[in-house]
């Protein structure tokens, strides 16, 4: 068996003490007998023999550390809640065994956890040591045990494990899911919103809201695909920008028409050209206008890059949300001037596919997203996917950096109709905020999923299979799907 030390242990020499003689050989009192060479050679040897030096202790040795069921478990169960993991250890002392403890450690416990105490009399042991399989972290698992001999002398042997399982359902608000652990546990300790600021000022139009606030009068072009609300529609004139008439408007979509006419004329100035390429730079500068010039009417924008039936290319639109008022959700048209609600994303464009749009009778692979379906010509059902999750995550993040964020269709559907029920911001975006953050926060892959928005899910981990089954597979991966595959990666 392999065997290493672990401490080496030297005992102290002692002094030598020197003993001194002398020998009486005169007759008369007084007189000293003198030592001849050959006496004192005979001194120091006796003196060196009577010298001892102890031998040094000999260390415990411990054998490699037999481990079983130690990977992580991605999804408590039922079925694997009173999985153990065990690990075994040889251990051997010359000078006697006294006590053996061993521990189990890792970052996210409050200190070390006793495993296994034992007494034993003789030089050599077996020590087993158990707990439960949920423990195990994905992180740093240690493996310690100490041993005190019967000299008082302690050992101590470490052996770090790392674990083989690297995905793991995590604990959220949003359902009853519940484990008990802290490292599963994604608590959100940075204010998301703060994130998105700095992500919408990165792309927002320089100058642009400065320009709203001194009253330019950013008069749209003859290119231009919308009018101000103060346009003559008798004539040619287009309107122009009335700070005023914009901050005295209640009306919702007429705030929208306002700001987005001013946006599209910033858009021509800054890169003249197309707007539809530029949606997500529109979307934050709008509601940035909005948002500080006209606080009242708070918005929350997105953006979606709707794929092109029969061309193949993809056509750009925004996104609002009434934060303060009761209208709702809007879907406002980069092209045209269109601001509708979401169901009528498409009216205008028959040729644009966009998961805001109500499933139609007559063309049912035109509008919202229907997992599973990938008739349409030219448009597949990993671009339709594509498409539904860059529209939902943009209500949170504009980084492009983010990588292998995915969500299963069912839930999917379940946002997706929400909006166009028009229901509340909180209940889509609060999810989407916890997986934008904790890719952010871990750097790993992050995954929604659920039958309904009331039962969402959380992954996070290396899903690298998951995500290709999730994403480019043309067939429902359900919430049980999700969830076997998890489980299957510890029964594998």
């Amino acid at each position: 068996m392999n065997r290493r030390k672990l401490l080496q242990k030297t005992s102290a020499v002692l002094a030598a003490t020197w003993l001194a003689g002398c020998s009486q050989n005169s007759d008369s009192p007084g007189e000293t007998a003198t030592s001849t060479p050959s006496q004192r050679s005979a001194t120091e040897t006796a003196t060196a023999t009577a010298t001892e030096t102890e031998v040094p202790d000999q260390p415990a040795e411990f054998s490699e550390f037999d481990t079983e069921n130690a990977d992580l478990l991605p999804i408590i169960t039922e079925s694997n809640h009173g999985n153990t993991t065990r690990f075994q250890v040889d251990v051997s002392d010359e000078n006697g065994l006294d006590t053996i403890q061993a521990y189990y450690s890792n970052p996210y416990l409050d200190g070390r956890k006793q495993v296994a105490e034992k007494t034993v009399s003789n030089t050599s042991t077996t020590l087993t040591a158990e707990l439960p399989q949920r423990l195990i972290s994905p992180e740093k698992n240690s493996f310690v045990v100490e041993v005190i001999d019967q000299d008082g002398n302690t050992y101590t042997e470490e052996q770090g494990i790392e674990t083989q399982t690297q995905s793991w359902k995590v604990d959220t608000p949003y359902s009853s899911y519940s484990t008990q652990r802290e490292w599963d546990n994604a608590e959100f300790n940075t204010d998301i919103d703060e994130l998105r600021t700095e992500w919408n000022n990165s792309i927002i139009y320089d100058g642009f809201t400065e320009k709203l606030e001194n009253d330019e009068k950013l008069e749209p072009s003859e290119y231009a695909s919308t009018w101000y609300p103060n346009a003559d529609m008798d004539s040619s004139e287009r309107g122009h920008w009335d700070l005023e008439a914009f901050k005295q408007e209640t009306d919702f979509k007429t705030i929208l028409n306002w700001i987005d006419t001013a946006v599209k004329t910033q858009n021509r100035i800054t890169y003249d050209g197309p707007p539809s390429g530029h949606a997500p730079e529109m979307a934050a500068s709008a509601e940035r206008a909005i948002d500080e010039i006209h606080p009242e009417a708070e918005t929350r924008s997105g953006y979606s890059f709707n794929p092109e039936i029969e061309v193949g290319g993809s056509h750009g639109t925004m996104i609002f949300y009434d934060e303060n008022g009761e209208s709702g959700w809007w879907h406002v048209d980069t092209t045209s001037e269109n601001i509708v609600k979401p169901e009528n994303a498409q009216l205008n464009r028959r040729d644009v596919w966009s998961p805001f749009t109500k499933f139609d009778s007559e063309n049912p692979d035109l509008g919202g997203f229907h997992p599973g379906e990938s008739q349409v010509e030219n448009l597949s059902y990993q671009k339709k996917k594509s498409a539904s999750i860059t529209a939902l995550t943009s209500l949170v993040h504009n980084d492009y950096s983010f990588r292998n964020i995915f969500i299963s269709d069912e839930w999917l559907d379940s946002a997706y109709k929400h909006i166009r029920d028009d229901g509340d911001l909180e209940t889509v975006v609060k999810p989407l905020e916890s997986m934008v953050y904790l890719q952010k926060e871990t750097e790993q892959d992050v995954g929604i999923y659920g039958d309904s928005l009331e039962n969402t899910e959380m992954v996070t981990g290396e899903l690298d299979q998951m995500y290709n089954q999730v994403m480019n597979q043309p067939e429902v991966m359900t919430a049980d799907n999700i969830e076997n595959m998890l489980e299957g990666e510890v029964a594998a």
